[in-house]
């Protein structure tokens, strides 16, 4: 929101999906608030990963809606397992292109879907667009695996701005 006040009110647009009703509605109601009401019809509940609903034309079909810039906080602990599967597929292998995480033996809720949502931002970025996006600290660290082929994509196509560390738990107050 702070991004559109930044600009002129009738050159941006907030567009989100979220797979909980609650936080759609909190949105839409700081939307009216903040008098940026004509994003409402742009904030939608839905899963994000497995039915995108922010999707354009193409002459090949349909494909996700490029933005200039995207803000997000991904869900750490939402367990991705009742659909893992559907995601990988031929369809999702650009936008997935460091690979899917396996789901644990043990505890569900530590899958590490905030990988799949930094490849699904990357793959909705316009090529010269920006983003801040929260991340657990072992995704810095990470030595092999997605995580590192994510970074070493950042790297490469010369992505990565800046990295800024905040103090463990500064989220677990929040809904």
């Amino acid at each position: 929101m702070n991004v559109d006040h930044a600009i002129e009110k009738n050159r941006c647009r907030i567009y989100a999906q979220d797979i909980s009703q609650k936080s759609s509605n909190l949105l839409r109601l700081n939307l009216i608030l903040n008098n940026l009401v004509h994003s409402i019809p742009n904030v939608v509940q839905g899963n994000t990963l497995l039915h995108s609903y922010h999707v354009e034309s193409t002459k090949d079909g349909k494909a996700l809606k490029r933005f200039d810039y995207i803000v997000s906080n991904p869900p750490f602990k939402l367990h991705f397992s009742d659909f893992r599967d559907e995601l990988d597929s031929k369809e999702n292998q650009e936008r997935f292109f460091a690979g899917i995480p396996n789901v644990p033996k043990a505890a569900k809720d530590k899958m590490a879907i905030y990988s799949l949502f930094l490849q699904h931002i990357i793959a909705s970025l316009k090529p010269n667009g920006k983003a801040a996006v929260v991340v657990p600290t072992g995704f810095i660290s990470a030595q092999a695996g997605i995580d590192k082929k994510i970074r070493e994509h950042f790297v490469k196509n010369k992505m990565l701005a800046g990295v800024v560390s905040v103090p463990s738990n500064i989220f677990a107050t929040t809904v």
